[in-house]
């Protein structure tokens, strides 16, 4: 029973790393494959969607100071 019990440990032990190999895994790709071209084109459209949404945000008047409230003002 206690080497029934040792040998489930060091089995519990071990499934962790497993999940962090790159055979690949459910989806059957490995870590470092190359995505596929639906996916590089659909990444450049948010890219681009992205840096435009960026450029419509205003620049601010004047430089925000979030720890303005809490400093004294020098009397």
């Amino acid at each position: 029973m206690r080497i029934f019990l040792i040998a489930i440990m060091i089995a519990a032990f071990t499934l962790p790393a497993y999940s962090q190999t790159g055979s690949g895994g459910a989806s059957g790709r490995s870590m470092h494959s190359e995505p596929p071209v639906e996916d590089k084109e659909k990444k450049k459209q948010e890219e681009k969607a992205f840096n435009e949404a960026t450029k419509r945000i205003p620049v601010p008047e004047k430089k925000y100071d979030p720890w303005g409230n809490v400093r004294s003002t020098g009397k």
